[in-house]
Protein backbone atom coordinates (compact mmCIF):
# COMPACT_ATOMS: atom_id res chain seq x y z
CA UNK A 1 0.00 0.00 0.00
CA UNK A 2 1.54 3.32 -1.02
CA UNK A 3 2.28 5.84 1.75
CA UNK A 4 -0.32 8.48 2.50
CA UNK A 5 0.41 11.90 1.05
CA UNK A 6 -1.34 15.17 1.74
CA UNK A 7 -3.20 16.70 -1.19
CA UNK A 8 -5.50 19.65 -1.58
CA UNK A 9 -8.50 17.30 -1.45
CA UNK A 10 -7.55 16.40 2.14
CA UNK A 11 -8.10 19.96 3.31
CA UNK A 12 -11.11 20.19 5.63
CA UNK A 13 -11.61 23.94 5.21
CA UNK A 14 -12.95 25.37 1.94
CA UNK A 15 -12.95 29.19 2.12
CA UNK A 16 -15.52 29.60 -0.66
CA UNK A 17 -18.08 27.61 1.35
CA UNK A 18 -17.59 29.52 4.59
CA UNK A 19 -20.02 32.35 5.38
CA UNK A 20 -17.52 33.80 7.86
CA UNK A 21 -14.89 33.92 5.16
CA UNK A 22 -17.21 35.74 2.75
CA UNK A 23 -18.21 38.21 5.47
CA UNK A 24 -14.56 38.88 6.29
CA UNK A 25 -13.65 39.42 2.62
CA UNK A 26 -16.54 41.83 2.07
CA UNK A 27 -15.63 43.73 5.24
CA UNK A 28 -12.01 44.01 4.14
CA UNK A 29 -13.14 45.12 0.67
CA UNK A 30 -15.40 47.86 2.08
CA UNK A 31 -12.73 49.01 4.53
CA UNK A 32 -10.18 49.34 1.72
CA UNK A 33 -12.62 51.27 -0.46
CA UNK A 34 -13.45 53.62 2.41
CA UNK A 35 -9.76 54.26 3.14
CA UNK A 36 -8.83 54.91 -0.51
CA UNK A 37 -10.32 58.43 -0.92
CA UNK A 38 -8.57 59.57 2.26
CA UNK A 39 -5.17 59.34 0.50
CA UNK A 40 -4.50 62.71 -1.23
CA UNK A 41 -3.18 62.22 -4.78
CA UNK A 42 -1.67 64.68 -7.29
CA UNK A 43 -3.92 65.84 -10.10
CA UNK A 44 -2.00 63.92 -12.78
CA UNK A 45 -2.54 60.61 -10.96
CA UNK A 46 -6.08 61.34 -9.85
CA UNK A 47 -7.31 61.95 -13.42
CA UNK A 48 -4.93 59.64 -15.30
CA UNK A 49 -7.36 56.70 -15.45
CA UNK A 50 -10.10 58.85 -16.91
CA UNK A 51 -13.03 57.61 -14.77
CA UNK A 52 -14.84 58.80 -11.68
CA UNK A 53 -13.54 55.97 -9.49
CA UNK A 54 -10.52 56.72 -7.30
CA UNK A 55 -7.30 55.18 -8.77
CA UNK A 56 -6.53 53.25 -5.57
CA UNK A 57 -10.10 51.97 -5.39
CA UNK A 58 -9.80 50.87 -9.01
CA UNK A 59 -6.64 48.87 -8.24
CA UNK A 60 -8.31 47.28 -5.19
CA UNK A 61 -11.39 46.34 -7.18
CA UNK A 62 -9.32 44.68 -9.92
CA UNK A 63 -7.26 42.78 -7.33
CA UNK A 64 -10.38 41.37 -5.65
CA UNK A 65 -11.85 40.39 -9.05
CA UNK A 66 -8.60 38.64 -9.96
CA UNK A 67 -8.57 36.59 -6.72
CA UNK A 68 -12.30 35.95 -6.74
CA UNK A 69 -11.99 32.32 -7.89
CA UNK A 70 -9.23 31.30 -5.44
CA UNK A 71 -10.44 28.59 -3.08
CA UNK A 72 -7.19 27.10 -1.79
CA UNK A 73 -6.07 28.18 1.72
CA UNK A 74 -2.54 28.32 0.35
CA UNK A 75 -3.64 31.25 -1.85
CA UNK A 76 -6.39 32.76 0.30
CA UNK A 77 -4.40 33.33 3.51
CA UNK A 78 -1.53 35.30 1.86
CA UNK A 79 -4.08 37.36 -0.09
CA UNK A 80 -5.95 38.29 3.10
CA UNK A 81 -2.69 39.13 4.89
CA UNK A 82 -1.71 41.37 1.98
CA UNK A 83 -5.13 43.05 2.16
CA UNK A 84 -4.76 43.77 5.88
CA UNK A 85 -1.26 45.16 5.35
CA UNK A 86 -2.61 47.39 2.60
CA UNK A 87 -5.35 48.62 4.95
CA UNK A 88 -2.68 49.67 7.46
CA UNK A 89 -0.67 51.29 4.68
CA UNK A 90 -3.66 53.29 3.44
CA UNK A 91 -4.44 54.43 6.97
CA UNK A 92 -0.90 55.73 7.40
CA UNK A 93 -0.75 57.16 3.86
CA UNK A 94 -3.45 59.69 4.69
CA UNK A 95 -0.53 61.79 5.93
CA UNK A 96 1.60 62.93 2.91
CA UNK A 97 4.75 63.10 5.07
CA UNK A 98 4.90 59.34 5.71
CA UNK A 99 6.96 56.74 3.76
CA UNK A 100 3.73 54.84 3.06
CA UNK A 101 2.42 57.78 1.06
CA UNK A 102 5.57 57.83 -1.10
CA UNK A 103 5.33 54.07 -1.67
CA UNK A 104 1.73 54.41 -2.86
CA UNK A 105 2.67 57.20 -5.29
CA UNK A 106 5.54 55.09 -6.66
CA UNK A 107 3.23 52.09 -7.10
CA UNK A 108 0.55 54.13 -8.89
CA UNK A 109 3.07 55.76 -11.24
CA UNK A 110 4.44 52.32 -12.13
CA UNK A 111 0.93 51.00 -12.82
CA UNK A 112 0.17 54.09 -14.91
CA UNK A 113 3.34 53.55 -17.01
CA UNK A 114 2.35 49.91 -17.62
CA UNK A 115 -1.20 50.95 -18.56
CA UNK A 116 0.00 53.60 -21.02
CA UNK A 117 2.36 51.09 -22.61
CA UNK A 118 -0.46 48.56 -23.07
CA UNK A 119 -2.71 51.23 -24.61
CA UNK A 120 0.04 52.26 -27.03
CA UNK A 121 0.51 48.64 -28.07
CA UNK A 122 -3.24 48.27 -28.63
CA UNK A 123 -3.26 51.35 -30.85
CA UNK A 124 -0.29 50.07 -32.84
CA UNK A 125 -1.74 46.53 -33.04
CA UNK A 126 -5.56 46.72 -32.84
CA UNK A 127 -7.35 43.57 -31.69
CA UNK A 128 -8.69 41.14 -34.27
CA UNK A 129 -12.19 41.79 -35.52
CA UNK A 130 -14.61 39.32 -37.09
CA UNK A 131 -13.02 39.95 -40.50
CA UNK A 132 -9.39 40.79 -39.64
CA UNK A 133 -7.17 42.24 -42.32
CA UNK A 134 -4.04 40.36 -43.21
CA UNK A 135 -1.05 42.13 -41.64
CA UNK A 136 1.05 43.93 -44.20
CA UNK A 137 4.62 42.78 -44.78
CA UNK A 138 5.59 45.71 -47.01
CA UNK A 139 8.89 47.45 -46.22
CA UNK A 140 8.54 50.06 -43.50
CA UNK A 141 10.82 53.12 -43.94
CA UNK A 142 10.80 53.76 -40.18
CA UNK A 143 12.09 50.27 -39.33
CA UNK A 144 15.49 50.25 -37.63
CA UNK A 145 17.69 47.42 -38.98
CA UNK A 146 18.89 44.86 -36.49
CA UNK A 147 22.31 44.48 -38.17
CA UNK A 148 24.47 47.02 -39.98
CA UNK A 149 27.09 45.95 -42.50
CA UNK A 150 30.60 46.84 -41.33
CA UNK A 151 32.64 45.19 -44.09
CA UNK A 152 35.96 47.06 -44.63
CA UNK A 153 36.66 48.66 -47.99
CA UNK A 154 38.62 46.58 -50.53
CA UNK A 155 42.38 47.11 -50.61
CA UNK A 156 45.11 45.87 -52.96
CA UNK A 157 46.17 43.39 -50.28
CA UNK A 158 42.57 42.27 -49.63
CA UNK A 159 40.50 42.93 -52.76
CA UNK A 160 37.55 40.81 -51.52
CA UNK A 161 37.19 41.23 -47.73
CA UNK A 162 34.83 38.92 -45.92
CA UNK A 163 31.53 40.51 -44.87
CA UNK A 164 31.06 41.54 -41.24
CA UNK A 165 28.00 42.81 -39.36
CA UNK A 166 27.30 44.56 -36.07
CA UNK A 167 24.20 45.69 -34.19
CA UNK A 168 23.56 49.28 -33.14
CA UNK A 169 20.24 48.64 -31.35
CA UNK A 170 20.95 45.44 -29.39
CA UNK A 171 21.28 44.80 -26.55
CA UNK A 172 18.80 47.40 -25.36
CA UNK A 173 19.44 49.15 -22.05
CA UNK A 174 17.06 48.40 -19.22
CA UNK A 175 15.57 51.90 -19.51
CA UNK A 176 14.26 51.05 -23.02
CA UNK A 177 12.45 47.90 -21.88
CA UNK A 178 8.65 48.06 -21.41
CA UNK A 179 7.63 48.98 -17.85
CA UNK A 180 7.48 45.98 -15.58
CA UNK A 181 9.02 43.62 -18.16
CA UNK A 182 12.16 41.57 -17.72
CA UNK A 183 14.81 41.11 -20.37
CA UNK A 184 14.19 38.18 -22.72
CA UNK A 185 17.19 36.50 -24.31
CA UNK A 186 16.69 36.10 -28.09
CA UNK A 187 17.09 32.69 -29.69
CA UNK A 188 19.13 32.00 -32.83
CA UNK A 189 17.21 29.92 -35.38
CA UNK A 190 17.56 28.92 -39.02
CA UNK A 191 15.16 29.23 -41.94
CA UNK A 192 16.82 26.70 -44.25
CA UNK A 193 20.14 28.40 -45.00
CA UNK A 194 19.47 31.78 -43.38
CA UNK A 195 19.90 32.59 -39.67
CA UNK A 196 17.55 34.90 -37.81
CA UNK A 197 16.79 35.90 -34.23
CA UNK A 198 13.52 35.08 -32.52
CA UNK A 199 12.95 38.28 -30.55
CA UNK A 200 9.34 37.74 -29.50
CA UNK A 201 5.89 36.54 -30.43
CA UNK A 202 4.21 36.84 -32.84
CA UNK A 203 6.95 36.85 -35.46
CA UNK A 204 7.12 39.97 -37.60
CA UNK A 205 5.43 39.69 -41.02
CA UNK A 206 8.33 41.67 -42.46
CA UNK A 207 10.79 39.02 -41.24
CA UNK A 208 8.61 36.31 -42.82
CA UNK A 209 8.62 38.16 -46.14
CA UNK A 210 12.40 38.66 -46.16
CA UNK A 211 13.17 35.03 -45.27
CA UNK A 212 10.69 33.79 -47.88
CA UNK A 213 12.22 35.96 -50.61
CA UNK A 214 15.76 34.87 -49.74
CA UNK A 215 14.86 31.18 -49.76
CA UNK A 216 12.98 31.51 -53.05
CA UNK A 217 15.95 33.25 -54.69
CA UNK A 218 18.37 30.56 -53.47
CA UNK A 219 16.09 27.75 -54.66
CA UNK A 220 15.82 29.40 -58.08
CA UNK A 221 19.62 29.56 -58.43
CA UNK A 222 19.98 25.91 -57.43
CA UNK A 223 17.23 24.90 -59.86
CA UNK A 224 19.01 26.79 -62.63
CA UNK A 225 22.25 24.93 -61.95
CA UNK A 226 20.36 21.64 -62.07
CA UNK A 227 18.62 22.55 -65.33
CA UNK A 228 21.89 23.51 -67.01
CA UNK A 229 23.24 20.00 -66.35
CA UNK A 230 19.97 18.20 -67.09
CA UNK A 231 19.55 16.84 -70.61
CA UNK A 232 15.75 16.80 -70.28
CA UNK A 233 15.51 20.48 -69.29
CA UNK A 234 13.83 22.97 -71.60
CA UNK A 235 16.60 25.53 -70.89
CA UNK A 236 19.83 25.75 -72.87
CA UNK A 237 22.30 23.62 -70.94
CA UNK A 238 25.64 21.89 -71.13
CA UNK A 239 24.45 19.31 -73.69
CA UNK A 240 23.12 22.03 -76.00
CA UNK A 241 26.36 24.02 -75.77
CA UNK A 242 28.37 20.88 -76.49
CA UNK A 243 26.33 20.21 -79.63
CA UNK A 244 26.65 23.84 -80.77
CA UNK A 245 30.44 23.74 -80.35
CA UNK A 246 30.53 20.43 -82.26
CA UNK A 247 28.54 22.03 -85.05
CA UNK A 248 30.97 24.97 -85.16
CA UNK A 249 33.93 22.59 -85.43
CA UNK A 250 32.26 20.78 -88.33
CA UNK A 251 31.66 24.12 -90.08
CA UNK A 252 35.31 25.20 -89.49
CA UNK A 253 36.61 21.89 -90.84
CA UNK A 254 34.49 22.33 -93.95
CA UNK A 255 35.73 25.90 -94.42
CA UNK A 256 39.35 24.82 -93.95
CA UNK A 257 38.98 22.18 -96.61
CA UNK A 258 37.59 24.76 -98.95
CA UNK A 259 40.36 27.25 -98.02
CA UNK A 260 37.96 29.91 -96.67
CA UNK A 261 38.59 29.58 -92.95
CA UNK A 262 41.19 32.35 -92.65
CA UNK A 263 39.31 34.64 -95.01
CA UNK A 264 36.20 34.55 -92.80
CA UNK A 265 38.19 35.28 -89.59
CA UNK A 266 37.55 31.96 -87.83
CA UNK A 267 40.16 30.42 -85.54
CA UNK A 268 40.89 26.82 -84.73
CA UNK A 269 40.87 27.42 -80.98
CA UNK A 270 37.17 26.69 -80.87
CA UNK A 271 37.97 23.06 -81.56
CA UNK A 272 39.49 22.70 -78.07
CA UNK A 273 36.74 24.64 -76.30
CA UNK A 274 39.16 27.39 -75.14
CA UNK A 275 37.86 30.20 -77.30
CA UNK A 276 35.77 32.98 -75.78
CA UNK A 277 33.42 32.46 -78.71
CA UNK A 278 32.57 28.88 -77.68
CA UNK A 279 29.15 28.20 -76.22
CA UNK A 280 30.56 26.01 -73.45
CA UNK A 281 32.94 28.72 -72.23
CA UNK A 282 30.18 31.32 -72.30
CA UNK A 283 27.87 29.09 -70.23
CA UNK A 284 30.58 28.36 -67.65
CA UNK A 285 31.76 31.98 -67.39
CA UNK A 286 28.46 33.85 -67.45
CA UNK A 287 26.24 31.10 -66.08
CA UNK A 288 27.57 28.33 -63.86
CA UNK A 289 30.57 30.20 -62.43
CA UNK A 290 28.50 33.34 -61.83
CA UNK A 291 25.76 31.44 -59.96
CA UNK A 292 28.30 29.48 -57.88
CA UNK A 293 30.03 32.71 -56.90
CA UNK A 294 26.66 34.27 -55.97
CA UNK A 295 25.80 31.22 -53.81
CA UNK A 296 29.21 31.36 -52.12
CA UNK A 297 28.87 35.09 -51.41
CA UNK A 298 25.36 34.53 -50.07
CA UNK A 299 26.66 31.75 -47.81
CA UNK A 300 29.49 33.93 -46.46
CA UNK A 301 27.01 36.73 -45.82
CA UNK A 302 24.74 34.35 -43.87
CA UNK A 303 27.70 33.13 -41.79
CA UNK A 304 28.68 36.75 -40.99
CA UNK A 305 25.11 37.53 -39.94
CA UNK A 306 25.03 34.43 -37.72
CA UNK A 307 28.26 35.51 -36.02
CA UNK A 308 26.79 38.95 -35.32
CA UNK A 309 23.60 37.39 -33.95
CA UNK A 310 25.57 35.10 -31.66
CA UNK A 311 27.41 38.18 -30.38
CA UNK A 312 24.03 39.83 -29.66
CA UNK A 313 22.90 36.78 -27.67
CA UNK A 314 26.18 36.80 -25.72
CA UNK A 315 25.81 40.49 -24.84
CA UNK A 316 22.11 40.03 -23.94
CA UNK A 317 23.00 37.19 -21.56
CA UNK A 318 25.75 39.27 -19.94
CA UNK A 319 23.41 42.24 -19.47
CA UNK A 320 20.63 39.98 -18.11
CA UNK A 321 23.04 38.49 -15.57
CA UNK A 322 24.13 42.00 -14.53
CA UNK A 323 20.53 43.18 -14.14
CA UNK A 324 19.68 40.05 -12.14
CA UNK A 325 22.59 40.71 -9.78
CA UNK A 326 21.54 44.36 -9.40
CA UNK A 327 17.93 43.37 -8.72
CA UNK A 328 19.08 40.84 -6.12
CA UNK A 329 21.26 43.48 -4.48
CA UNK A 330 18.39 45.99 -4.39
CA UNK A 331 15.99 43.44 -2.88
CA UNK A 332 18.63 42.47 -0.33
CA UNK A 333 19.15 46.12 0.59
CA UNK A 334 15.40 46.68 1.05
CA UNK A 335 15.11 43.54 3.16
CA UNK A 336 18.03 44.60 5.37
CA UNK A 337 16.43 48.03 5.84
CA UNK A 338 13.14 46.37 6.84
CA UNK A 339 14.91 44.02 9.27
CA UNK A 340 16.80 46.95 10.80
CA UNK A 341 13.53 48.84 11.28
CA UNK A 342 11.87 45.81 12.92
CA UNK A 343 14.70 44.37 15.06
CA UNK A 344 17.24 47.16 15.42
CA UNK A 345 20.99 47.15 14.83
CA UNK A 346 21.56 43.53 15.93
CA UNK A 347 19.06 42.00 13.53
CA UNK A 348 21.62 39.60 12.01
CA UNK A 349 21.92 37.60 15.20
CA UNK A 350 18.14 37.57 15.70
CA UNK A 351 17.50 36.32 12.14
CA UNK A 352 20.23 33.68 12.46
CA UNK A 353 18.74 32.42 15.73
CA UNK A 354 15.25 32.29 14.21
CA UNK A 355 16.57 30.34 11.23
CA UNK A 356 18.36 27.90 13.54
CA UNK A 357 15.17 27.32 15.51
CA UNK A 358 13.16 26.76 12.33
CA UNK A 359 15.73 24.27 11.03
CA UNK A 360 15.70 22.36 14.30
CA UNK A 361 11.89 22.31 14.40
CA UNK A 362 11.73 21.10 10.78
CA UNK A 363 14.31 18.38 11.45
CA UNK A 364 12.41 17.26 14.53
CA UNK A 365 9.16 17.16 12.54
CA UNK A 366 10.73 15.06 9.77
CA UNK A 367 11.99 12.55 12.33
CA UNK A 368 8.43 11.80 13.47
CA UNK A 369 6.46 8.90 11.96
CA UNK A 370 4.34 9.81 8.99
CA UNK A 371 0.97 9.69 10.78
CA UNK A 372 2.20 11.84 13.65
CA UNK A 373 3.78 14.28 11.21
CA UNK A 374 0.49 14.67 9.31
CA UNK A 375 -1.38 15.20 12.58
CA UNK A 376 1.06 17.92 13.66
CA UNK A 377 0.73 19.70 10.30
CA UNK A 378 -3.07 19.65 10.48
CA UNK A 379 -2.99 20.93 14.04
CA UNK A 380 -0.77 23.84 13.04
CA UNK A 381 -3.09 24.72 10.17
CA UNK A 382 -6.08 24.65 12.48
CA UNK A 383 -4.31 26.90 14.99
CA UNK A 384 -3.37 29.31 12.22
CA UNK A 385 -6.93 29.41 10.93
CA UNK A 386 -8.29 30.11 14.42
CA UNK A 387 -5.70 32.84 14.90
CA UNK A 388 -6.60 34.49 11.60
CA UNK A 389 -10.31 34.35 12.41
CA UNK A 390 -9.64 35.92 15.81
CA UNK A 391 -7.63 38.72 14.22
CA UNK A 392 -10.37 39.17 11.67
CA UNK A 393 -13.02 39.54 14.39
CA UNK A 394 -10.90 42.12 16.17
CA UNK A 395 -10.52 44.12 12.96
CA UNK A 396 -14.24 43.94 12.25
CA UNK A 397 -14.93 45.19 15.75
CA UNK A 398 -12.53 48.05 15.18
CA UNK A 399 -14.16 48.98 11.85
CA UNK A 400 -17.66 48.88 13.35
Amino acid sequence: MPPHRWTSSNSFFVPARSSRHRTACLALYRALLEASPKVPLPVDLKTAWGNKRHPIANVIRRAFIKNRNDTSPRLVYPALEAGYRMLDTLSKAANPDTPEYDSILTFLRKRLAERNHVLQQKEAHPPHSKTPRKPSSAPNPSTIPLLVKTTPAPTPENPKPKPTYASEVRPRPSSDLPPGKKRRIPVLDMAREYPFLRLGRPQSPTLDRVLTQKNKARVQMLDRLRDWNDDDSTLIGVADCREEDHWDRLVLDLLDREGQGQQNGFTRRVQHGSSELSFMNTLHTNGITHVLQALTADREDAVARADAMRQIIKEEKAMAALEKAQDHENRRRRWEARMTAEHGAGWEDIIAEQKRQRDEARAALMRLPEKERIAVVRKRRLERRVRLEQEEKERLATVD
